[in-house]
């Protein structure tokens, strides 16, 4: 299972819009948000980023989504979705339910929400603030966020 402060695993992976996309390719140039969902409601947070796409860009960050199920439910969703109903990637990053993983611009995870059925999402709100807070840290220092 992933940890804070371990490396999120290097992938390959072709999104629901046919982008081929590898994990090297974020690497030292974009924090990442990678959601991991299993319930097509789940969606709703995505729909309210979107409306923060600015203060996306400005925390240096992109989202990146894996989806336990074909397709996205919001097919307009300007994110990066990857369809994966055999969870295939959620094994490999040693995802047992749905989560938000964190990572900064070296691919380090700094924080991961896990989202059991039962739990509901957080507010697109403090999803940015620990956008924010990881993009200003001195990644020198490695300290750890949680």
């Amino acid at each position: 299972m992933i940890q804070p402060n371990g490396l999120l695993p290097s992938f390959e992976a072709t999104s629901t819009g046919g982008q081929h996309i590898t994990s090297v390719a974020f690497r030292q140039r974009r924090n990442l948000l990678v959601a991991f969902f299993d319930d097509p409601e789940r969606e709703a947070l995505l729909e309210a980023l979107t409306c923060e796409r600015e203060r996306l860009r400005e925390a240096n960050a992109e989202v990146l989504v894996f989806l336990a199920y074909a397709q996205p439910a919001t097919p307009e969703l300007p994110f990066l979705t990857f369809a994966d109903p055999g969870q295939h990637f959620w094994q490999r990053f040693g995802i047992p339910e749905s989560a938000l993983v964190f990572t900064d611009q070296f691919g380090s995870i700094r924080k991961i929400l896990w989202l059991p059925q039962a739990h509901p999402l957080p507010e697109a709100e403090e999803v940015l603030s620990w956008l924010e807070f990881i993009d200003l840290r001195c990644h020198e220092c490695n300290i750890p966020l949680w």
